[in-house]
């Protein structure tokens, strides 16, 4: 058996074992993490604080409605420009785009290195310009979707812009459209599958370092496999040689985990970075893999530096968007917890936004678990640290607090900071955030008389009164009646002459468009006013 062979089957079958497993176990994972986190909200915290409430009762004085006094605003409704708006609003829109240009670089950098391996490797006639550039445009369809991770959180448009890359990449091919369109076929159609499926809400959070463990625990598989036909053939006592190796796989894998953990501890990257730098390196491997394959040498490896150009040249672009500046604005989000697709889109669309110049704060729940975990907790889930992320009582809250993170990630994007609470530590928890923030947004579609949660919530921010500027996102299924009643009801009264001149709260109503909708609040939050 040649050493090429042997190659060639570790690079498919461990890849191919990777992904599948990957595939399978994340949504396994990640429902564990919704039970869990369920389960640990739910009870109360063993600590010598009192325990809080359960929640806030209506106050007598306005069980009765009362006329609307907030100021309304619809999503898409013309708004006064303020030039704090406008300011932060193009330093958000500058930094996106250049960090989708940096990423671009470095893909392009990548398949340069690809269609180098590919191209010099293979027939003369393919070493020419007029088929060389058609081999690296295509090779560099992958930017697409990389961008439109940055600078999009709709699937609809992110397959919008893979269809128009794939179309763009075909026109100005000529005759050489057949061999692009074979390239693509090859090369980038099954990595293109994993990043669509590993960008779906089941995997998109949890599956970059479930591949890292996964690609680890293939390689021990396939590694003791062989060992173990050496020793006892294929008998039943080759599945003892499997198990070992999957395990130990595993565990030699861990410590990879954990270093890149700590990468994103550090702030030597984001979570961002981390999932798109993975994708990259999976799609060089996979590459790598077949041209291995299809030329029967391991002289293509050397395919394995189009990762290195892709990670020097978006780096070096990348790392210079870092900047020691303060957080111009910190976010609180709030919401009515068990909305968990819209409470994701919510997100996805107000961090797209917001996170280029602020930091966003909100309290953990089960409707944000498939979408808002970061490396550091998912690695402490799987080695059995969930219960070190709960705020546990005062002293613990007042650690976290100190050492909450709002600096800037390499690629110059603040970071989202979530709050595990046990039911007798959200209240003081929440108390902080709000006393906090510079800005609070509360989504209260679907607030009722039932949910004492909110309740609660609303009366703190009735007190921010004038301090802050604060957005109440409504919808049909509100009762905006009885949110305004709690809401005036808690306002002190050293702050009720305000009310009639109120320009810092809104309710405002949601539109059919999640991006049109998170538009409106984030402007309104940054300082815009109705017309």
């Amino acid at each position: 058996m040649s050493e090429s062979f042997v190659l060639q089957k570790f690079l498919l079958l461990g890849a191919l074992f990777a992904v599948t497993v990957t595939l399978l176990v994340t949504p396994v994972v990640v429902g564990v993490f919704r039970r869990k986190v369920t389960a640990s909200m739910n009870r109360a915290a063993h600590a010598a604080d009192p325990l809080e409430s359960s929640g806030a009762s209506l106050p007598t004085a306005v069980q009765q409605a009362v006329q609307p006094v907030l100021p309304r605003v619809r999503a898409g409704d013309a708004l006064v420009v303020a030039a704090r708006e406008s300011s932060l609003a193009q330093q958000a829109h500058g930094k996106l785009r250049r960090i989708a240009l940096a990423y671009v670089a470095g893909g392009v950098a990548q398949a340069v290195v690809i269609a180098l391996v590919l191209l010099l490797g293979g027939a003369s006639a393919y070493t020419s310009l007029a088929i060389g550039l058609p081999v690296v445009l295509m090779l560099s369809l992958p930017v697409v979707p990389t961008v439109s991770q940055v600078l999009s959180p709709r699937p609809a448009v992110r397959a919008l812009w893979a269809v128009g890359g794939l179309v763009a990449a075909l026109l100005p091919a000529g005759a050489a459209r057949g061999l692009v369109w074979s390239i693509f076929q090859l090369y980038i159609l099954i990595p293109a599958v994993i990043f669509a499926i590993f960008n779906l809400r089941y995997w998109r959070a949890a599956a970059p370092l479930i591949l890292v463990l996964a690609f680890g625990a293939s390689l021990g598989w396939l590694v003791f496999l062989e060992f173990g036909r050496l020793i006892v053939g294929d008998s039943a006592g080759i599945w003892l040689f499997r198990l070992a190796g999957l395990a130990g796989g595993t565990l030699l894998a861990l410590p990879v985990a954990r270093h890149i953990c700590g990468w994103y501890e550090s702030k030597r990257s984001s979570e961002q970075m981390l999932s798109i730098d993975i994708w990259w390196l999976l799609l060089t491997l996979i590459e790598t893999t077949i041209l291995v394959i299809t030329r029967d040498s391991l002289g293509q490896l050397i395919a394995l530096g189009g990762f290195a150009a892709y990670w020097l040249v978006s780096r070096a672009l990348i790392g210079g968007r870092r900047s020691e500046d303060p957080p111009a604005a910190r976010l609180l989000l709030l919401r009515v917890f068990g909305h968990g697709r819209r409470s994701e889109r919510l997100l996805d669309e107000l961090t797209l936004r917001w996170r280029p110049v602020g930091t966003v704060a909100l309290i953990a729940g089960p409707d944000l678990a498939l979408r808002n975990i970061d490396p550091s907790e998912l690695y402490g889930f799987l080695t059995g640290g969930l219960a070190r992320e709960f705020v546990k009582d005062g002293a613990d809250l007042a650690q976290r607090l100190a050492r909450l993170d709002e600096r800037q990630d390499p690629d110059g994007l603040y970071r989202v900071t979530q709050f595990f609470c046990h039911r007798n530590t959200w209240q003081r928890t929440l108390d902080a955030l709000v006393a906090g923030c510079d800005a609070i947004l509360m989504d209260l579609r679907g607030f009722d008389e039932s949910r004492l949660g909110c309740q609660y919530e609303i009366g703190r921010l009735a007190e921010c009164l004038g301090e802050k500027p604060i957005v109440l996102l409504v919808d049909a299924s509100t009762r905006v009646d009885l949110a305004e009643s709690l809401f005036l009801a808690a306002v002190p009264a050293s702050r009720r002459a305000a009310l009639p001149v109120n320009r810092h709260v809104f309710v405002l109503e949601a539109g059919r468009s999640p991006g049109d909708t998170v538009a409106t609040a984030t402007r309104l939050l940054f300082g815009a006013q109705p017309a």
